[in-house]
């Protein structure tokens, strides 16, 4: 025992010893044995640790040498850049002992809200919410795409595929993205480009088909995985493991005709069609962007962390969402099958960009309301700055919002997003 009943240990430590999967065991006995004293989180980007990188994320923790009844919480102060950060009254604010009950009843992993206002409106999207996992009949259970070490002996370049095989394409994170399955491909990528794996992004003409992948696989193999995973489903839900809470975008999902999936494209297993939909345009929710940002600090949306992200739960919204996520995934014939388990009409029409922002648009006001926000808190979640002052220590959606500003001279998600909600307020959207 290092530490005496009545003393504390501080240490400074990369601020995975608080959200990375391999530490639950550890979390759930600092938390669960109210061990926890305080949390200071920052990151190097001041050059503290002048060998390490300036992304690199660490924390002083504060632990107790016994337990003690603490009704008041765990102090926690996250992404400070200087030592004076700590004085700003808008960054700190107290995990509560049943907090972590409802935002991480699996691990007892704390998030890493920026501010006070961060932390407060996401505790209000998980009392309105279930998980991924535990959605009952609603659940979605990631797992994770086969190896390229494990698969070795079955990949081909399409060069090298034998007469008379049958193959399978497999597909791999960055081929993909909201609602897209062909974000980027490698057609006439040369072998040497495509061993590196370096796709280059799709032509706008080629969005309306499947992306041309870098290997297949011998269908026995391929075939074997995916029934071990989704049975003989003839689509695929999947999402981007390898992320970063500074792009564009964090949660990335679509979903696939029948494909091999490599890590770190990581599959989700679900009972139907139609839940297959209310559950990819959750996770490819704004709102769930914003919680996301928050559950770790890394590079890697893994399992552990996809099965904790809310999902409402309850759905006033199912037909409208089922037919927009349709119309915004149908990329041709491929997707007939899905069309079939959804119970719809397949049709040769494909969105335009532009309608496909207008959609997207009215998913996320949907997803807005059924996680309880009002529209104060779905333009704090937009740009923290509308609400609280250029001057206020969050961001969220920056890299979004400054791509769109360079663009269109505006932030038109922002705009289209808060068109779409006020159409829902008033009965013209339903």
């Amino acid at each position: 025992k290092l530490i005496s009943e009545n003393g504390f240990s501080g240490m400074v430590l990369p601020t995975g010893i608080l959200t990375d999967a391999p530490l639950e065991d550890f979390c759930r006995f600092v938390f669960g044995n109210n061990r926890v004293e305080k949390i200071v989180e920052f990151e190097n980007t001041g050059g503290v640790f002048s060998a390490v990188h300036r992304e690199q994320r660490f924390c002083l923790l504060t632990i107790r040498g016994k337990s003690i009844k603490n009704e008041f919480g765990v102090s926690v102060f996250v992404n400070l850049r200087k030592i004076s950060d700590i004085a700003d009254d808008r960054r700190g604010y107290l995990v509560e002992p049943q907090d972590l009950e409802i935002i991480s009843p699996k691990t007892s992993q704390p998030v890493l809200s920026k501010t006070l206002e961060d932390y407060r409106i996401l505790k209000k999207i998980y009392s309105n919410s279930l998980t991924f996992s535990n959605g009952g009949s609603s659940s979605a259970n990631a797992w994770v795409g086969m190896t390229s070490s494990a698969y070795s002996d079955y990949l081909r370049f399409k060069e090298e595929r034998v007469d008379g095989l049958r193959y399978i394409p497999v597909f791999e994170g960055k081929m993909i993205h909201q609602y897209d399955c062909a974000y980027a491909t490698f057609e006439g990528i040369s072998i040497d480009e495509r061993k590196k794996g370096n796709p280059r992004k799709s032509l706008t003409n080629e969005h309306n088909t499947l992306a041309e992948p870098r290997f297949f696989i011998e269908h026995k193999a391929g075939d074997g995985f995916l029934n071990g995973k989704i049975g003989d489903c003839d689509w695929v839900l999947c999402y981007r493991d390898v992320t970063n809470i500074n792009n564009e975008r964090t949660a990335i999902g679509t979903i696939l005709p029948r494909v091999a999936l490599m890590q770190p494209l990581n599959g989700v297993s679900i009972a139907n069609a139609v839940t297959a939909c209310t559950v990819l345009a959750a996770l490819n929710s704004l709102v769930v962007d914003f919680v996301a940002r928050q559950r770790f600090s890394g590079r890697h949306l893994n399992v552990t962390t996809f099965s904790q992200l809310p999902y409402p739960a309850a759905n006033n919204f199912q037909r409208s969402i089922v037919s927009r996520v349709a119309s915004l995934l149908n990329r041709g014939l491929e997707f007939k099958p899905f069309f079939n388990d959804l119970g719809l009409p397949w049709t040769s029409e494909i969105l335009t960009n532009g309608q496909r922002e207008v959609v997207r648009a009215e998913l996320d006001a949907y997803y807005a309301k059924l996680y309880g926000l009002t529209r104060d808190e779905l333009r704090y979640i937009l740009d923290p700055a509308d609400i609280m002052g250029e001057d206020y220590p969050s961001e969220t959606f920056r890299v979004l919002k400054e791509k769109e500003q360079r663009e269109f001279g505006e932030y038109r998600t922002q705009r289209l997003v808060l068109a779409a909600w006020d159409k829902l307020e008033t009965g013209e959207l339903h």
